[in-house]
């Protein structure tokens, strides 16, 4: 009534929620690729504590934050940083002014080569991530939130889902019966 709408959840409780917050299953699936509703969704968690292994909007992870962002988008990820950083269109790091756009993946790690954490890019030379709390971070050394890190690649998801390791809600078996 009003405002609210009642919901039914998988364990039989019910709740409600703000109408303006939900939308039928059908129309959530149906959605295409859309950077400002994936950006809206990561920005509403800023402050957002870590929890290594979290994955809601809530408490997450690195990996986690960036699979709930695109999840809100009917976007299946996959769990871990190091397995999102072989997905989608991979671009060398030394390429990325010229080639990286908002809502790409920014990948992080050791000088070895190994991915440790990730981030998503939201235009102007900034980024943002879950590293202690959800919070915006520079590409540029000279600004003074930039985070010495050593950046190891990009990955486009935009134009990729179907493809190895990005699935969309509407094509995975354990939402619809295919």
């Amino acid at each position: 009534t009003g405002k609210f709408i009642r919901l039914a959840l998988p364990d039989g409780r019910t709740g409600f929620a703000l109408k303006k917050e939900v939308q039928k299953l059908s129309k959530w699936t149906k959605q295409t690729f859309n950077y400002e509703l994936i950006e809206k969704n990561a920005r509403r968690m800023m402050g957002s504590p870590y929890l290594w292994g979290g994955m809601s909007t809530k408490m997450a992870d690195c990996s986690g934050f960036v699979k709930t962002c695109y999840f809100a988008n009917g976007i299946i990820l996959q769990r871990d940083a190091s397995q999102q950083a072989h997905t989608g269109q991979v671009f060398k790091w030394e390429d990325w002014k010229n080639d990286m756009m908002p809502g790409d993946l920014i990948f992080i790690g050791t000088k070895s080569g190994r991915v440790t954490h990730v981030a998503m890019y939201i235009g102007n030379g900034k980024y943002i991530h879950s590293s202690g709390r959800v919070k915006i971070n520079s590409l540029d050394p000279a600004s003074p939130d930039y985070l010495d890190y050593t950046f190891l690649s990009v990955s486009r998801i935009k134009g990729h889902i179907g493809t190895q390791g990005i699935t969309a809600v509407k094509a995975h078996p354990w939402y619809f019966n295919l």
